[in-house]
């Protein structure tokens, strides 16, 4: 039996993109699963912390950019991301959207106005925010995936929010 993907998917060009737990599971599809060939990881404010210890000192070996809220500058995760980043071998950065939350990330913004009263999101506009994210995730895959130049330096740059943590 045929798959609807069969013929359509370049296997040897993927690149994973994830939030929270998601973003966490990409780190450890990248390190420990030999099945997928990953060339770029992309993480939004990616949940490391339950990653075992040694593949967070092992480090990836994949291209990698991963955006941090600025409610998780904090804690333990930040810790083992830190670590994880300074562990990887190949071309990373770690950067921070200013004013963001977690669930920023989800676009809450647009399944309710009142996430911003609630205090869900952070103090920047949701469109703006998403904005900012999806400028970077493109250049990202643009380059790692497409082999495009990188408008990286000009997009932190353009937005004033958004500050370099790692750059590696």
């Amino acid at each position: 039996m045929s798959s609807i993907f069969e013929n359509h998917l370049d296997l040897s060009n993927i690149g994973l993109i994830g939030h929270s737990t998601g973003g966490g599971a990409s780190v450890k599809t990248g390190i420990v699963d030999d099945r997928v060939k990953v060339k770029a990881i992309f993480g939004l404010d990616a949940w490391v912390e339950p990653i075992k210890t040694q593949y967070i000192e092992e480090g990836l070996n994949i291209p990698s950019l991963f955006i941090r809220s600025e409610e998780w500058e904090e804690g333990f995760n930040n810790e083992n991301l830190n670590r994880l980043l300074n562990n990887n071998q190949s071309d990373c950065k770690l950067i921070q959207i200013d004013g963001s939350n977690h669930i920023d990330f989800s676009m809450a913004y647009m399944y309710s106005p009142l996430s911003s009263f609630l205090n869900m999101t952070g103090i920047l506009d949701g469109k703006y925010s998403t904005k900012i994210q999806h400028d970077f995730i493109l250049d990202f895959f643009n380059e790692n995936l497409k082999g495009m130049p990188t408008n990286y330096e000009l997009l932190l740059n353009q937005y004033k929010e958004v500050n370099e943590i790692i750059k590696k």
